[in-house]
């Protein structure tokens, strides 16, 4: 999962490229949940691509985030680090100079993951904290002549390769921490969903009364689910999007939960990639007019507490919505 690439472009799914994509984006609803990354720079046979969905590349939840970490324990842990240079100051939560000074010459250790938050360890104390927001990459390149663009970080390493974190639309975060259990509570993040067993799962949607899909996305309810895999855990759990997370009867929540395992389980081992992914799965079938992997029907996309998704109208019947059922707002960050 960590590339190799030449020129990364990012490109909408649902709008030509246009300058204005450069710019951040504050509306939840006009940032694309799959993004093009390309190597001629084109974005016309870019967005021509979207049919054939052969060059997507998810948006970094937890199995993208999960692929980085398992890559940097790979090819970064246990390296020093000779140089840390900064391109771009914008998605740093500490100054450049304090970056610079905390990183060079520190040997990098393990790392850690807790939702779509990987902390990188630094020898003697401290971490590293890396957030992809929507569109953040890490890469694993040679030299200085090629390297990624939107590059935010680069920790040059003592073995003659550098680590870099890339992220086109400012959306992500760079920080420091002392503490990776003091970070997490700081931000009031729910436990990472792979920790949540059966009862506290259950526990934690019969407190909320918003749509189950916003429940799954709020970070601090459990974190780790964006978008589009949450939509993927509803799907095959038969589960409409809308429906009153505190209503869910026993066996649908069992359902949610060992679906929401296996799915992020298999995502890894696909490498968060949709063309391995199973062609049974929503997942490869996000656009327009598709139809159900399952059914046939003509996938249906719904709105719910502000972000664009895609659900079955046959198999997630819309009577388990209520109707009137309104989903909560939801924290994904």
């Amino acid at each position: 999962m960590i590339r190799r690439i030449e020129r990364p472009v990012i490109v909408p799914v649902f709008r030509p490229f246009s300058a204005s994509d450069r710019r951040i984006v504050h509306r939840l609803e006009e940032i694309p949940e799959i993004v093009l990354r390309y190597r001629d720079g084109l974005p016309g046979r870019a967005a021509a691509a979207v049919g054939s969905r052969a060059s997507e590349v998810l948006m970094p939840e937890l199995p993208t985030v999960e692929i980085f970490k398992r890559t940097f324990d790979r090819t970064a842990a246990g390296r020093r680090i000779a140089h840390v240079r900064v391109p771009s100051t914008r998605v740093l939560k500490k100054s450049a100079s304090s970056i610079r000074s905390r990183l060079a010459g520190r040997r990098l250790r393990g790392s850690h993951r807790h939702g779509k938050y990987l902390f990188a360890g630094l020898e003697g104390d401290g971490w590293v904290v890396l957030h992809f927001g929507m569109t953040g990459d890490l890469h694993h390149y040679k030299g200085d002549k090629d390297p990624p663009g939107h590059e935010r970080l680069r920790l040059s390493l003592n073995d003659g390769w550098n680590l870099g974190y890339s992220c086109p639309r400012l959306l992500g975060a760079v920080d420091l921490a002392e503490d990776v259990g003091e970070f997490i509570n700081e931000r009031s993040l729910g436990p990472d969903a792979f920790d949540l067993d059966l009862s506290h799962f259950r526990k934690r949607l019969s407190a909320r009364s918003g749509a189950i899909k916003s429940v799954l996305m709020n970070q601090k309810v459990l974190a780790g689910l964006g978008n589009v895999y949450t939509d993927e855990v509803l799907f095959q759990a038969g589960v409409h999007p809308k429906a009153p997370a505190g209503r869910l009867d026993d066996e649908q929540v069992r359902g949610l939960h060992r679906g929401m395992h296996r799915i992020l389980h298999q995502a890894i081992e696909s490498r968060a990639d949709p063309a391995r992914m199973p062609s049974s799965w929503l997942l490869p079938h996000r656009e327009p007019e598709a139809s159900c992997p399952r059914c046939a029907a003509t996938l249906k996309r719904i709105t719910v507490g502000g972000r664009q998704g895609y659900c079955c109208p046959s198999c997630q019947n819309s009577r388990q919505a209520g109707g009137r059922t309104r989903g909560a707002k939801a924290s994904a960050s």
